[in-house]
């Protein structure tokens, strides 16, 4: 098998497997929503939260979707969520409560999460807000993310995949050389 055919081999069959590889959205698009069911329980983390409702904010659209109402023992559903990132909140009778860690849906599965309400203390919020202005100095180009999913930074992801088969196929076609003084 010459060069020609090597390199058309990877160009036309080993790309596009890569390229689903590293980019799966690309695969699985946008076909269905995904699940979410939780629970609510107070700071104790036994007592349920009748009449919460969950508010997840995807990290990228900012859009904003609800449960309804937890029931009598702090359960609450959602469905058919766009697949994404997002940051939760709850909405309860006494307060509001923010969560920090990103919940992930993605499409056609159920995900299982718990939430307990507790408050922060003072000092724990005054380091965090140190740190939030400190984050939002840095992040101001979009982020690392923001450039991968966009098409620039997936053409910038297949070329250099491409650029890398093609290096290996070379540096495997090129001959020793033939001189006997080497």
């Amino acid at each position: 098998m010459g060069f020609y055919k090597k390199t058309r081999f990877v160009v036309f069959l080993l790309f596009p497997a890569l390229l689903l590889f590293f980019c799966p959205c690309l695969v699985m698009g946008a076909s269905g929503g995904g699940s979410l069911v939780g629970f609510v329980y107070a700071a104790d983390r036994t007592t349920p939260i009748p009449g919460a409702v969950l508010k997840l904010r995807n990290v990228e659209s900012g859009k904003v979707v609800e449960s309804g109402p937890a029931d009598e023992d702090g359960i609450l559903s959602m469905s058919d969520v766009t697949p994404g990132l997002y940051v939760a909140g709850i909405t309860s009778e006494e307060k509001d409560f923010n969560f920090e860690h990103l919940i992930g849906i993605r499409s056609g599965v159920t995900g299982k999460v718990a939430f307990a309400l507790v408050e922060k203390k003072a000092e724990d919020r005054k380091e965090e807000k140190a740190v939030q202005d400190e984050d939002d100095d840095d992040d101001k180009g979009g982020g690392i993310l923001g450039f991968f999913t966009s098409p620039l930074g997936l053409a910038l992801l297949g070329a250099a995949t491409v650029g890398t088969a093609v290096a290996i196929v070379t540096a495997e076609e090129t001959p020793p050389p033939a001189s006997p003084f080497r």
